[in-house]
């Protein structure tokens, strides 16, 4: 399908849909779509739904977190705004390990506040800061958001190994990688009921970050934050 349907406006360029099995069991699939040239690129805009979507993706979220079926998320390449946070409500959330996953950092999910995320890409950062779109791997770095980042803070389940020269190298190796996480993590959410599905997912984004109250701080202790 050529875009994805919303009630309250037109169909988005950038998000695809399509139905599929693996292994004989049936999928929704919902992804970005960036495009290979640029005529493709602003046709599907970059991959960034258009912005009727500040209401649009706040249901989005609220519908994905009430689904009464198992979600699997797989960051494959550059995950950004908050189309990516969007369709990234899931029960397990995995990225192939080249990939990158950042969101606008000021996002209200119900009465969840997510905080532990970048509101720039890195290129836009090592421009800001190093004057070159050349230093985005060390923007991306000082970001935290990378694969192993996300995976070190528990917001991704796992890193999903990639061929050397990254995956379009071999798209059928990794493809087969990606097949084998959806399919592991599928059987674990398989023997959850309803409620714990539901719970499960909740329970994952509440877990993320943390916050402290009640306990008062000496000046002279407090940790001088690492300038960039």
């Amino acid at each position: 399908m050529g875009g994805t349907p919303r009630r309250s406006c037109r169909l988005d360029p950038a998000i695809v849909t399509g139905i599929g099995s693996i292994d004989g069991k049936s999928f929704m699939f919902i992804g970005h779509r960036k495009g290979r040239n640029t005529k493709e690129n602003i046709q599907r805009n970059f991959a960034m739904p258009t912005p009727h979507g500040g209401e649009a993706i706040a249901q989005n979220r609220r519908t994905m977190f009430g689904l009464k079926v198992p979600i699997i998320s797989v960051v494959t390449g550059e995950g950004g705004s908050g189309g990516a946070l969007a369709i990234g409500c899931a029960n397990k959330l995995f990225m192939l390990e080249n990939s990158a996953f950042y969101v606008a950092r000021r996002c209200f999910l119900s009465n969840l506040f997510l905080s532990n995320f970048s509101e720039i890409s890195p290129e836009a950062c090592a421009a800001i800061l190093w004057k070159s779109a050349q230093a985005a791997p060390k923007a991306a770095e000082k970001l935290r958001i990378t694969a192993q980042e996300h995976y070190k803070f528990k917001i991704a389940y796992g890193v999903i190994p990639e061929p050397l020269g990254g995956a379009h190298a071999d798209p059928v190796w990794t493809s087969q990688q990606i097949k084998f996480v959806i399919t592991q993590a599928l059987e674990e959410l398989g023997k959850m009921d309803t409620e714990e599905l539901i719970s499960h997912r909740m329970l994952k984004y509440r877990s993320i970050g943390g916050f402290q109250e009640g306990t008062p701080v000496h000046p002279e202790n407090e940790k001088k934050h690492e300038v960039i």
